[in-house]
Formats: C-alpha cells, structure tokens, sequence
C-alpha cells in the first residue's frame, strides 16, 4: 500500500535536452508495465514492459535502469544495477578512454577529482558514424 500519492506520468516530459533518466524500478504491475522511481527528483514513472527494448530481458524490482524516450515515451533502454548485482556494474575509470566501436554500448563511472562530481556515461554512435561518450547522470 503506498503511503504518499503520486501522479504518473507515461508520456516524457517535453524538456529539450532531456532524452535519458536514471531510475529504481519500484514495483511491476498487472498490467504490463513497472513503474519507476526517477532517481533525480523522485517522480513515479509508468513504463511499459518491451522486451525488445530492454535487451532480451524484463526489468525486475530493485534494478536501477536508463530509461530513453527516443519512441516518444519512455522506455527501458539499459539496466545499470542488475538485481542481486553487489559491485558495480560498469567500469570505473579516472579518465575516459578514447570512444570507438569496441566501447559501442559500455556504461563507465568516471570517478572525479576531490570536489567535482562523478559522471555515469555511455560510449554511443552518432549519426555520422562516429563515437563518443554521453553523460548519463552526474552524482
């Protein structure tokens, strides 16, 4: 039972620039869908269940995912903290290594200096066929 109500949202925000949110997947529903925590502000987030979408598998209560909207909704794109997962998923890495088809997909936690935040990113492919690394959330 929840202790607090909460409006969900299906549809994205439309917030220019924002195409990537970090979330905990709080509870799977009956009707095909989990509903999502927003790790940033704590708003719930309905998400349907694809598999397609989520690489082969579903998404389970407990895992931490990036969700991308590029359907127009969000979806899940990448799970981060598999459940049951007890070290980090990713490689943490104190400088970014150089962004190339080898690193296509690979989530890094760039570990910062003393007083800087620490990035989450993700080596992508642009449409012009070349490399580079996203952030996907800053601690």
């Amino acid at each position: 039972m929840r202790h607090k109500e909460v409006k969900r949202r299906t549809m994205a925000p439309r917030v220019p620039g924002v195409e990537i949110k970090i979330v905990n997947v709080t509870e799977i529903t009956d009707r095909d869908s989990a509903i999502t925590e927003d790790r940033d502000g704590g708003v719930e987030i309905e998400v349907p269940l694809l598999p397609q979408r989520a690489k082969g598998g579903l998404p389970q209560v407990g895992e931490v995912w990036a969700l991308d909207r590029s359907l127009g909704r969000w979806v899940f794109s990448y799970v981060l903290v598999p459940t049951g997962a007890h070290n980090t998923p990713f490689e943490v890495v104190e400088a970014l290594p150089a962004a190339s088809e080898d690193r296509r997909g690979q989530v890094v936690l760039l570990a910062a200096d003393p007083g800087v935040a620490d990035t989450l990113q993700i080596c992508l492919k642009s449409a012009g066929d070349t490399y580079s690394w996203k952030v996907l959330q800053t601690g």
